[in-house]
């Protein structure tokens, strides 16, 4: 069958180019489209589901007795988050919420208020681990945010960084020596963070933050964090991490997030709907240009038809052979459509490096599933549509 489908649209190459070119046309466009929604989907979806990813876990102080710690000047000084009371929570809790799936990162904070002497306003300090975090980064600050001189280094127990406005406020620089407690920092950084939930005053390493609240409670004190900042891994897994959050922490946790990871999620399924979508009309499109091509094909040849079924053809080889004739069209658009919009991409690439375009193997997989199973369609319905005709009835009406 293979070799009389050759034979035909050889013979008819005419109309097998006009096939052939409509499968190349569509295919084409079928691939830079779904190259180029694909492209920027990635470099949007990537920061997209990145957005509103962060939030912060803490709980209400204690009542009575029950507080493994008691701050000695609760008046003016104590753990707070915004302008709620916390309690202290031991970090073996922050490692159980690392492994949970839902969760990218987190890390320890210490937000301590404080006020250094009798009549003096009071102010936070906020105490991280130095070292490289994505939950640090997103709900405290990291080292983009530095204005002025550098990011604190782990070692840094002597030095602070000031938040913009305090620092303005407080008329303090740049290497400045600000005595918090009893002991001199350095200022060696400002940063200026803009709107994060664990957002403080002055920042130093928790070792520093430590010596500093130490004098000042009763109580465990070490290895605990009042508050935990926490990095989801996708805003559509936002939810999930923050209810897996509360389950390690227990009913009491309160948890602080922005809402915007809620349009974030719902932008990015819509921006990967959008190829499907344009995937889908390309397909329906290529199926009803091939299936005309192929009726009308078939019905020119009603003669031939029924010659070939009055000396012996069977049902299945008159619709074998138009299924191949299609198959072959299908394959030969989709070969020219590739290479065509391979050098397309290619193009665009050079001219323009920082376009959102690559090569995806992927595009050219679903390409090649769409164009040979609508070259299928096309050849069955009309083949099958040909084998059921009676031979007389062909040669009559020819």
């Amino acid at each position: 069958m293979l070799e009389y489908s050759l034979r035909e649209l050889t013979r008819r190459w005419k109309r097998t180019l006009i096939t052939v070119s409509g499968y190349f046309a569509a295919v084409t466009f079928l691939c830079i489209l779904l190259t180029a929604i694909t492209g920027a989907g990635r470099a949007s979806g990537a920061i997209l589901s990145s957005t509103g990813t962060h939030f912060i876990a803490y709980t209400p102080v204690c009542e009575g007795g029950s507080c493994p710690t008691t701050i000695l000047d609760p008046e003016h000084e104590g753990f707070y988050v915004a302008s709620a009371r916390t309690r202290l929570m031991n970090n073996s809790m922050l490692a159980t919420i690392k492994t949970l799936p839902s969760v990218a990162d987190a890390a320890p904070f210490l937000l301590f208020r404080i006020r250094n002497n009798e009549g003096t306003a009071s102010y936070s300090i906020g105490g991280l681990d130095p070292e490289a975090s994505v939950a640090t980064a997103k709900n405290c600050c990291a080292p983009g945010d530095v204005t002025e001189g550098r990011f604190l280094l782990p070692g840094d127990d002597n030095a602070v960084m000031l938040e913009a406005s305090y620092a303005t406020s407080a008329r303090l620089n740049l290497n400045d020596i600000v005595t918090i407690g009893t002991g001199a920092y350095t200022v060696i950084g400002i940063v200026e963070p803009g709107v994060r939930p664990a957002k403080a005053d002055v920042y130093m390493t928790i070792i520093a933050a430590e010596k500093i609240i130490a004098p000042r409670i009763q109580g465990d004190f070490l290895d605990n964090s009042s508050l935990f900042m926490i990095e989801s891994k996708s805003s559509h897994l936002h939810n999930r991490a923050m209810a897996d959050v509360r389950r390690v922490m227990g009913s009491e946790a309160l948890l602080s997030s922005y809402n915007c990871y809620q349009p974030a999620a719902k932008a990015d399924t819509i921006t990967k709907r959008g190829a499907d979508l344009a995937a889908l009309l390309v397909y329906i499109c290529i199926i009803i240009f091939s299936l005309q091509s192929q009726l009308h094909s078939v019905t020119e040849r009603k003669h031939e038809i029924g010659i070939v079924t009055a000396i012996g053809w069977s049902r299945r080889d008159i619709a074998s052979q138009i299924v191949y004739e299609s198959l072959i069209q299908a394959f030969a658009g989709w070969l020219a459509g590739v290479t065509v919009s391979t050098s397309i991409v290619a193009l665009i690439r050079l001219l323009s490096p920082d376009a959102a375009v690559d090569f995806m193997p992927e595009v050219y997989v679903i390409s090649f599933i769409l164009a040979l199973s609508s070259g299928a369609i096309a050849g069955l319905i009309p083949g099958l549509a040909a084998a059921n005709k009676k031979p007389a009835e062909c040669l009559r009406k020819y």
